[in-house]
């Protein structure tokens, strides 16, 4: 009797598995895959991106000399790329800032096809004059081509400085003069005075007071003026040398605006280091 009731246990089982099994394939064959979404095909786009470059005649001109400016155009993609409009816009900008734009010369009403690998140019005078038609101040100016029609991207192309009518100071100065502020030292070795600006040279043996394991301090901040005028250009720092395995490390501000002749004093000042703010304040006659 309980081999016919074990039997009977056993039928049962294998007649539900079938049903079991057979239901799933009904399932799996009444559950059509869907159709794939259709996607059009994408539009041919124009080349990525354009090279952009400038050839001036020297770095430094004297106020009212006309600015020759070479612009070069390649094509670095592999298809042909229309600029539209072409020339493009030009803005030239004092003190390399955006906000700060003198001049602007306006795009052209034309097309170019820049073929791959090829390079087309466009030649720009600039009579260092500004919107107004006034004789700019001396400095530096940096040239800027925004993006705009079909050129989709955008450069600086290139600057020059503007000498002031008087000259400028060209030498090197040893300084070696020390301020220390909170506790930081800082020495300022040497200026060099250049037609394209003023180079700061200090050096601090306490970076090791500036750094923690997780983080290195903020970037330097100077600033400098003439005679006891006001703040003719400030920066944060451009070059830091040295190490934790040195004697200390070199920090080297290179501004842009260079010192006129005639002036009598320049006095240069970081106003913070290594996260501190203070004045580490030097003045550098020039006599």
């Amino acid at each position: 009797m309980k081999k016919i009731i074990g039997l009977f246990v056993m039928i049962l089982a294998a007649i539900l598995l079938i049903i079991s099994v057979a239901g799933c394939q009904q399932k799996i064959q009444t559950a059509p895959s869907p159709s794939p979404t259709a996607h059009p095909s994408p539009a041919p786009r124009l080349a990525k991106y354009i090279r952009m470059e400038a050839v001036f005649d020297k770095d430094d001109y004297p106020p009212k000399e006309e600015i020759s400016i070479e612009l070069s155009f390649t094509n670095i993609t592999s298809e042909p790329y229309e600029i539209s409009p072409f020339p493009p816009l030009v803005e030239v900008r004092a003190d390399g800032k955006r906000d700060n734009v003198v001049r602007t010369f306006a795009a052209g009403s034309g097309n170019i096809t820049v073929q791959p690998e090829e390079t087309t140019e466009h030649t720009l005078v600039w009579d260092q004059q500004d919107e107004q038609g006034q004789q700019v101040t001396y400095g530096y100016y940096d040239f800027y081509v925004p993006d705009g029609g079909t050129l989709e991207d955008k450069a600086i192309v290139g600057g020059i400085h503007v000498l002031p009518p008087e000259g400028i100071i060209e030498k090197p100065i040893n300084v070696g003069k020390s301020q220390t502020v909170n506790g930081i030292t800082v020495t300022l070795n040497r200026v060099e005075l250049t037609a394209s600006g003023p180079r700061f040279y200090a050096f601090s043996a306490d970076f090791g007071q500036l750094t923690t394991p997780d983080e290195m301090p903020p970037a330097p901040y100077a600033e400098y003026y003439l005679d006891n005028g006001t703040v003719r250009e400030e920066d944060k720092v451009n070059i830091i040398g040295g190490g934790s395995n040195l004697e200390g490390q070199e920090y080297v501000w290179m501004m842009s605006m260079p010192v006129p002749k005639g002036t009598k004093e320049l006095t240069f000042i970081i106003t913070e280091f290594g996260g501190q703010e203070g004045l580490w304040e030097f003045k550098i006659p020039l006599d």
